[in-house]
């Protein structure tokens, strides 16, 4: 059975291999590769199955299947590649020459300028761009569409940049800052672009250390006041707090003064429409910055002697005290600060037991800030001692001082004859630490003469604080800063309040 499948296979098998016999394909056969080695080797006959033919004519056409969608069909011919025909345009993309090419024209990129940089204490800077200046047109257009609606859609900024002439970037979130007015006495120069933080700045104290502003002597102080009569409408609370720090400093240079009630008089007509606005009790829907903008205006209408704001003020203390209702946290501060600058011994009493009676830490710090508002002589004498006391931390008493200092001109004496008197133990706790010398910055800084520069000049070489040297250098420049400013704008700064006091509302 085996030996005759055997002999049928075998059969099979020739029939099979004469049927299906190939030549070696040519090797200008467009289907095979032509560059490697084994197909090399096919062709030259020295492969593994098929033994090495020679021939003795060119190959020339060859039948092949025909096929097509219906099957196979009928025998065809298949020119070999040296006769098959390439359209001409086909044959451009033979062998690659870069010398056929046409020569690339070089593309021009434009190069950005570099910013300029310069050195400022010892670092590089970058010098932004100059802003824009805005039109009295554009200003007036600006405020008028800032009134209605303070946030624009895109096409609502495009459209209104478009009828400007402005770009989209200049129609900003917020109305830009009034333009200064130029000076016109004959041989003034005029005053430079305005910026918001360069009007925020002009009084001082972040100015100062800058160089800037009116404390510097580069503007009037006068003309910064005439701006900032401009911003009575501001909601925003980042500028009021620049309002409220920059005429707080201006307060305490003119506390040296005898017109020091006519600035009181321009803060109280600065803040009044706000606070009108703002009124005591918070509104729905407002945010935590109106609370803060609030304590802010109230607090500042208050020191400034604001008829309707200290009447409530007293009103809504004494139902604290008594516990009918209990003030928010966000208006114990300005309440507080109120009733004490206008109080007498009684209402120091009365602080001083709330802050014995507070159980909060918070609050107890509150009060030690506010303290120092007190006026009468013998009353802050009894602040400054209660600093000392065993009912102050001794972190804290550094505000309470800072606070004596800061409240009127009659605490920042007292102030530096207390710390003069006290030093040794005040040294004590606090040297080698940074409280000494926020303790001498908060007592001196103030001062406003050049007697009282060198006054502490020589109280701090004879009573040495090494880790708060640089502080007392400060200090001194601080002092001859102030005398300086005085000096040159007092009287055109005294003739302004008064007249803008006498002329009619």
């Amino acid at each position: 059975m085996s030996g005759s499948f055997d002999k049928k296979l075998s059969s099979i098998l020739t029939d099979l291999s004469g049927s299906l016999s190939c030549h070696a394909a040519s090797k200008d056969s467009p289907t095979l590769p032509e560059s490697s080695v084994t197909d090399l080797g096919y062709y030259t006959g020295q492969h593994d199955y098929y033994p090495g033919q020679s021939y003795g004519q060119p190959v020339g056409h060859y039948p092949y299947p025909q096929f097509n969608l219906n099957g196979i069909g009928a025998a065809g011919t298949y020119s070999p590649k040296s006769e098959y025909s390439y359209s001409p345009s086909y044959r451009q993309y033979g062998h690659f020459r870069e010398q056929q090419l046409p020569p690339q024209e070089a593309v021009s990129v434009k190069e950005e300028p570099e910013p300029e940089v310069r050195m400022v204490n010892g670092k590089p800077k970058k010098i932004r761009k100059p802003r824009t200046i805005y039109s009295s047109y554009q200003l007036a257009a600006l405020q008028r569409r800032f009134q209605k609606a303070q946030y624009l859609a895109l096409p609502e900024r495009a459209e209104l940049a478009a009828q400007l002439g402005l770009t989209q970037t200049q129609v900003r979130a917020e109305p830009p800052t009034p333009q200064i007015p130029p000076r016109e006495a004959e041989g003034e120069p005029e005053l430079p672009p305005p910026r918001k933080s360069w009007i925020w700045e002009g009084l001082g104290s972040r100015g100062a250390k800058r160089g800037l502003g009116a404390r510097a002597g580069i503007i009037s102080t006068v003309e910064v006041l005439k701006v900032m009569e401009a911003f009575v409408n501001e909601p925003n609370y980042t500028v009021w707090s620049d309002l409220s720090c920059n005429l707080g400093i201006l307060g305490t240079l003119l506390s040296h003064t005898d017109f020091y009630e006519d600035i009181q008089v321009f803060v109280r007509d600065v803040f009044s429409p706000i606070g009108e606005r703002l009124g005591w009790d918070p509104k729905p829907g407002e945010g935590h910055l109106d609370a803060l903008l609030r304590g802010l205006v109230l607090g500042k209408l208050g020191k400034a002697g604001h008829k309707a704001t200290l009447e409530e003020a007293r009103r809504r203390f004494k139902e604290h005290v008594e516990g009918k209702h209990i003030l928010s946290a966000d208006l114990r501060s300005p309440v507080y600060v109120t009733v004490l600058k206008h109080g007498d011994s009684s209402t120091l009493d009365t602080m001083l037991k709330l802050h014995k009676q507070a159980d909060m830490q918070e609050e107890k710090n509150r009060i030690e800030r506010v303290l120092g508002a007190i006026s009468q002589p013998e009353l802050i004498q009894k602040v400054l001692t209660f600093a000392l006391s065993e009912e102050v931390r001794p972190q804290d008493t550094v505000s309470v001082i800072g606070g004596v200092a800061g409240g009127s001109r009659q605490g920042r004496k007292a102030a530096w004859k207390f710390l003069r008197d006290n030093w040794e133990e005040l040294y004590n706790r606090y040297q080698g630490g940074f409280l000494i010398s926020r303790l001498i910055k908060l007592t001196v800084d103030g001062f406003a003469n050049d007697k009282m520069a060198a006054e502490v000049k020589a109280f701090f070489e004879s009573h040495p604080a090494p880790s708060a040297e640089r502080t007392v250098q400060q200090c001194c420049e601080n002092i001859l800063l102030n005398a300086a400013w005085l000096r040159r704008d007092a009287d055109s700064l005294q003739h302004f309040l008064q007249q803008r006091r006498a002329a009619p509302v």
